[in-house]
């Protein structure tokens, strides 16, 4: 007898239900989600990944106010595997108002130094298959 697999487990923080991920996940059927407050991160996916999703937008401004970096050191020193999911486009990034070599120098710092794997997305649907994907 054929079973179908376990849903996939994910956590979400509560903090992320205006970014559309979460409406995103629900409406996916090998999906088992559960959203509460989480220290660190904005998902964890299988007890396995720690994932911090930023917009374009708002990974500008973590950079501006060094919350980035309060962030991936968490995530770094965390026991799951740490990743960021940058989501936005071209259009998006233009508008952040912070120059193209300070975003470059914040994604070396967070892949190289703090080791976090950087994925990209274009909008909140492709960010959820990401999160499946892992």
């Amino acid at each position: 007898m054929n079973r179908a697999p376990a849903p996939m487990r994910m956590v979400a923080d509560d903090r992320e239900n205006a970014g559309g991920v979460i409406a995103e996940l629900r409406g996916m059927d090998d999906v088992a989600l559960e959203v509460r407050r989480l220290p660190v991160a904005d998902f964890i996916v299988e007890e396995r990944f720690a994932v911090e999703r930023k917009t374009l937008t708002d990974f500008a401004q973590s950079v501006v106010d060094a919350r980035l970096f309060r962030q991936a050191a968490a995530l770094a020193r965390g026991t799951r595997r740490g990743v960021l999911i940058l989501e936005g486009t071209a259009a998006d990034a233009s508008a952040v108002g912070v120059s193209r070599e300070s975003l470059q120098g914040a994604l070396i710092t967070v892949g190289v130094f703090f080791g976090l794997a950087v994925l990209r997305a274009r909008d909140a649907t492709e960010t959820a298959r990401l999160l499946v994907y892992l």
